[in-house]
């Protein structure tokens, strides 16, 4: 992934060392070390921020699913 090797450069050139995929420790570290925090991460926390109130993740227990026989329900 090419953004988390950048990311991970980023991290390193402000003291917060090296996470190779650990992406959790990576976004604690971003959160809590990025002082004032760069102007590309406030641009992106809006894209997302935006892509999910537009499309909202749906727990599988509220999504129904289209009526197909022998998919969705038996067929007697």
């Amino acid at each position: 992934m090419p953004w988390l090797s950048q990311v991970n450069q980023f991290c390193q050139k402000h003291g917060h060392g090296k996470f190779i995929s650990n992406k959790p420790t990576l976004a604690v570290a971003l959160a809590e070390g990025s002082n004032p925090i760069p102007e590309t991460f406030l641009r992106l926390a809006a894209i997302l921020k935006d892509v999910r109130n537009r499309n909202p993740v749906i727990h599988p227990d509220n999504l129904e699913l289209p009526k197909i026989p022998g998919l969705t329900y038996e067929q007697r």
